[in-house]
């Protein structure tokens, strides 16, 4: 028996969704989901989900993905606030352009993989994350600034 817990209920419903599809289990499920809530539906109703790397996911595996669940994720407005909640700016009043998100993301995408590769569990790289993020001035660090910040914070908890 495995057990598998989510922080929110969006996580919850989309590791549902991810489950349905043919050749997808709860171990890739847990995989996939490591890139992010916002990044995952943005990728999936874009369809562009194959500039999204994933460790131990084929490209084969996220073209089937997208084939099944993007118009269940365009005609669910639950997916689309979460898409597009992902495309706003720090002030939550202005948009980021799409090449600026997507350089954001494969920031934080390296980031969360550096992390988990040195053992650190998703829960405790997000909620670090969320801390350094909150910080004034925190889109000027680099990520191995972020790295660095993080790791001081993990190890002060």
């Amino acid at each position: 028996i495995r057990l598998f817990g989510f922080d929110s209920l969006i996580e919850l419903s989309l590791f549902e969704d991810l489950i349905t599809v043919s050749g997808v289990g709860p171990k890739t499920a847990m995989q996939i989901m490591t890139i992010g809530e916002s990044l995952l539906t943005k990728s999936i109703i874009s369809g562009n989900l194959k500039a999204v790397k994933i460790k131990g996911v084929g490209t084969k595996t996220l073209e089937k993905i997208v084939l099944e669940l993007s118009s269940k994720f365009k005609e669910n407005p639950k997916y689309q606030s979460i898409a597009s909640i992902s495309e706003m700016g720090n002030e939550g009043d202005t948009l980021k352009s799409n090449e600026s998100f997507e350089k954001d993301e494969t920031d934080k995408l390296e980031i969360f993989e550096a992390l988990q590769n040195l053992g650190f569990k998703v829960n405790e790289i997000s909620e670090s994350y969320k801390k350094i993020e909150a910080q004034k001035d925190s889109d000027q660090f680099s990520s191995q600034e972020i790295i660095k910040l993080m790791l001081q914070y993990l190890r002060n908890r």
